[in-house]
């Protein structure tokens, strides 16, 4: 389930006003209605900083920084983990068992998958896999070869991931790899410095359509095993620096989906009944830090949200005074919202860019130097 974060873009008064002031009205919600004429051309995405893109797709070398999301979109693992419910799904396997005393794992692979290229998927390309990370140790990041003894295909459909030692918690790191084809790696001679500039995987992703310094198009894998899936044609991906430049996209309505800490820099935040917030971090072994969201929740709930990867509803969230409404439907959500933006665009806009810079300032300050930066810019309303 995403969070998606949307953005007032009705109002011009309301965007005039944003743009210059920057008070942002967040609407938090999760469940996506009907597809927009927009949403079938593509999505606008944004999830990495970078001034410019460098054109690599290769996802076992962690050396070379690859572009997201080659991992999940265009690769695939034989099972996904689910950082909220905590819980594998299968994907490219449909299930496992543990034999000889948890010291070997068979896995069994799909029938129904093809490369982006029309060749079959098998179990041979899951063992060409982890047998290319043993020939080239420095692809082997998750250190399989500190507790696996040998990788086999015993047939096209059959995985057996044999061990030296009793090591339960390598399922994960098997299970969550993704896999690569062997008709198209098997060629390449050196793999530490392979880009992969054209991939080949069994993702719902996979046709780079357009890629320059500035933005790249990741078009939908018509060979894709789930049938009717993908329901959008591509993913575009423009280049952003630093995350105003995110936060001014969204708003503007340049962006559909942003990996960014943003509603804990809004000034409202509404929500819909099915929002979440949390940090799943810890889940899948990622670090992550709570500085900002002390801002909207006790440190004592960041804590706890961080360690143990649990999440808040709606309801909980505004409890705690993190949001300032919930709704039922995303039709009262954006009746508040705009509610809101026409109160505040009816505002002095100077007076407006002022409170703006006096809340920003005088947050951390204490009370005496904020009361004084209050008074300094009352002062300067009715000045040019």
């Amino acid at each position: 389930m995403w969070i998606t974060y949307e953005h007032i873009k009705k109002s011009r008064r309301m965007k005039n006003l944003l743009s210059i002031c920057s008070v942002i009205v967040f609407i938090i919600f999760c469940s996506c209605e009907n597809e927009t004429d927009r949403d079938k051309e593509g999505l606008i995405i944004y999830q990495e900083n970078q001034i410019s893109w460098v054109r690599n797709f290769e996802p076992l070398n962690p050396v070379s920084v690859c572009r997201w999301p080659t991992k999940g979109a265009i690769y695939e693992p034989l099972y996904i983990y689910n950082p909220i419910k905590t819980d594998w799904t299968p994907w490219l396997a449909t299930d496992y068992t543990w034999q000889e005393n948890n010291k070997k794992l068979l896995f069994t692979i799909r029938t129904d998958v093809q490369w982006s290229d029309g060749q079959p998927f098998s179990a041979h390309d899951v063992a060409y896999t982890f047998n290319l990370t043993k020939e080239f140790p420095a692809l082997d990041t998750r250190n399989y070869w500190d507790y696996l003894e040998s990788v086999v295909a015993v047939s096209d459909t059959k995985i057996e991931a044999n061990f030296n030692r009793v090591y339960v918690p390598g399922f994960d790191a098997i299970a969550g790899t993704y896999i690569i084809p062997k008709h198209i790696w098997s060629k390449i001679k050196d793999p530490l410095k392979f880009s992969n500039p054209d991939p080949i995987g069994t993702g719902p992703f996979t046709e780079i359509l357009r890629f320059n310094s500035q933005v790249w198009e990741l078009g939908k894998n018509h060979n894709y095993w789930q049938t009717g899936k993908p329901s959008i044609e591509k993913l575009v991906f423009p280049t952003f620096s630093s995350n105003e430049q995110t936060t001014l996209a969204l708003l503007s309505g340049n962006l559909d989906w942003a990996g960014a800490f943003i509603p804990a820099s809004g000034d409202f935040i509404l929500a819909s009944k099915d929002a979440y917030f949390g940090f799943p971090g810890i889940n899948f072994k990622v670090v992550v830090g709570g500085a900002h969201m002390t801002r909207l929740f006790p440190l004592n709930v960041v804590r706890r949200m961080i360690l143990t990867g649990e999440s808040l509803s709606a309801d909980e969230a505004f409890k705690y005074g993190a949001i300032n409404s919930i709704h039922d439907t995303k039709k009262d959500l954006y009746k508040e919202a705009f509610k809101l933006a026409e109160i505040i665009a009816n505002k002095d806009r100077k007076s407006l860019v002022l409170a703006k810079k006096s809340l920003n300032s005088t947050e951390t300050n204490d009370i005496e130097s904020g009361f004084k930066s209050e008074q300094l810019l009352t002062m300067n309303i009715d000045k040019d």
